[in-house]
C-alpha cells in the first residue's frame, strides 16, 4: 500500500494517460463490470423483482448500486478524451453513433427475428402480426421496448431485455454532452464543472419532490458521466492516489447507503474510483487483446440468461445461470464485435474524409 501511495502521490490523472492515452485497467473494468451486472441480473431472471429489489435493500447495496454509475463514469472519461482530441462535433456525434448503433440494431434484430420466434408461446403468423413485434425495432432508435409477444411469460420476469434501460441515458448524456461542446463548455473547464454541478442539483431537486425507488439508480448515471467528462477537462490537476481512492470508496460506500437526493453525491466519489481503477496498468492478456467485449456481452447476456431460465430446469438456480450464460454471453459478444463492431469502427475514415473536405471547402471560402 505504502509503495503505491509513494509512487502515486505527486501523480496526476495527465500522467497516467501520458504513454497511450488509454490504460489497460479500463478494459479489465470494463468486462468486470458486464460480468457483475449479468450476476446481479442471475437474481432477477432466476427468482424475480422482488428478489432483486432485496439483494439491493441488503448490505450488498453499495456494489450493486455502483455497477451501472462506474460503467457511465468510465464511458464519460473516455468520450472526453475523444471530444477533445476530436476535429469537429460532426465527427465526434459520427463516432458515437458507430459506436452504439451497429450492435444494438443486431441484437434487436436477434431478439425479435430469432429468439422470439423460436421461443414464443403464440403460433408464428400471431407473433409476426403482432404490434408488440414491430414496436421492438424503435430499440434501435433508443425507444426501448421489452417485451416481444408470448416470450418468457413464464419466468420470473417476463423482460426480454431489461439491461437496455440504460440506452437512453447513454443518448441523453451523449446529447448533453453535444450541446456543452456546442456551446465551447469543454473548452473552458470551470463553466462546464459549474453547468455539470447544476445539472446534478437539478436532479437533486428532482427527486426531493419525486422520490424514487430504492432500486433506482438513474439518479446516478447522468451526474456520474458528465463528473468524469469534467475529471478528464482537470486531468493535469487531479492527483492519481492511493489514499484519494481510498477516501472515495468508503465515501462512494456511505452515499449509496443513503436514500433521497443525498444519493446522487455518490456520483462524485464513483467518478473518482471508476477513473483510478481504469488508470491501473495491467498486462493486457490476449482475450483483453483481441477486441472489445463489454458492450455487445452487456446487450446479450440478459436475454441469453432468460432463455436458460426457460429452457433448463437448472437454469433457474441463480449461480448456475450465471455459469451457464457467461460463457455463451461472451461468444455472443465476439460474434457481434469481429462481424458487425469492428468492421464498423474501420469506416470511421469516412467520417475524417468527410471532415477534411469540410475544412478544405471552408478554407477555400
Amino acid at each position: 500500500m505504502n509503495d503505491i501511495d509513494r509512487d502515486s502521490r505527486l501523480v496526476s490523472f495527465a500522467d497516467r494517460l501520458a504513454p497511450d492515452n488509454r490504460p489497460s485497467g479500463f478494459d479489465y473494468l470494463r468486462i468486470l463490470l458486464s460480468l457483475l451486472i449479468l450476476g446481479d441480473h442471475s437474481v432477477l431472471v432466476c427468482l424475480g423483482q422482488d428478489a432483486q429489489r432485496d439483494l439491493f435493500s441488503g448490505t450488498t447495496r453499495p456494489l450493486i448500486a455502483c455497477l451501472v454509475p462506474m460503467f457511465f463514469s468510465l464511458s464519460g472519461f473516455l468520450v472526453a478524451s475523444s471530444l477533445v482530441r476530436g476535429r469537429s462535433i460532426v465527427t465526434f456525434v459520427g463516432l458515437r453513433v458507430l459506436r452504439i448503433v451497429p450492435a444494438l440494431a443486431v441484437d434487436t434484430l436477434f431478439c425479435a427475428l430469432i429468439l422470439g420466434p423460436t421461443l414464443t408461446t403464440l403460433p408464428l403468423q400471431q407473433y409476426f402480426q403482432s404490434t408488440g413485434l414491430w414496436e421492438y425495432f424503435l430499440n434501435i432508435l433508443g425507444d426501448i421496448h421489452y417485451l416481444l409477444p408470448g416470450v418468457f411469460n413464464d419466468n420470473p420476469s417476463h423482460l426480454v431485455n431489461a439491461q437496455l434501460w440504460t440506452i437512453p441515458f447513454e443518448l441523453e448524456c451523449y446529447m448533453l454532452l453535444t450541446v456543452m461542446a456546442i456551446a465551447g463548455l469543454h473548452r473552458r473547464r470551470t463553466a462546464f464543472l459549474i453547468v455539470t454541478c447544476l445539472i446534478t442539483f437539478g436532479i437533486a431537486i428532482r427527486v426531493y419532490f419525486k422520490p424514487v425507488e430504492v432500486v433506482d439508480v438513474w439518479q446516478l448515471v447522468v451526474p456520474s458521466f458528465l463528473i468524469s467528462v469534467a475529471a478528464y477537462l482537470y486531468r493535469e490537476v487531479i492527483e492519481w492516489s492511493f489514499r484519494l481512492m481510498a477516501v472515495t470508496l468508503v465515501g462512494s460506500i456511505v452515499l449509496l447507503n443513503q436514500t433521497g437526493p443525498l444519493m446522487i453525491a455518490a456520483a462524485f466519489p464513483i467518478a473518482y474510483l471508476t477513473i483510478w481503477l481504469g488508470m491501473l496498468r495491467p498486462r493486457r492478456d490476449p482475450l483483453i487483446r483481441s477486441g472489445d467485449y463489454s458492450y455487445p456481452l452487456y446487450l446479450y447476456s440478459f436475454p441469453i440468461q432468460q432463455a436458460i431460465v426457460l429452457l433448463l430446469p437448472a437454469g433457474r438456480i441463480w449461480w448456475i445461470n450465471f455459469l451457464l450464460a457467461a460463457p455463451i454471453s461472451f461468444l455472443f459478444a465476439a460474434f457481434s464485435w469481429h462481424l458487425v463492431e469492428k468492421p464498423v469502427q474501420k469506416r470511421r475514415s469516412y467520417l475524417y474524409a468527410l471532415e477534411n473536405w469540410r475544412q478544405l471547402r471552408r478554407a477555400r471560402a
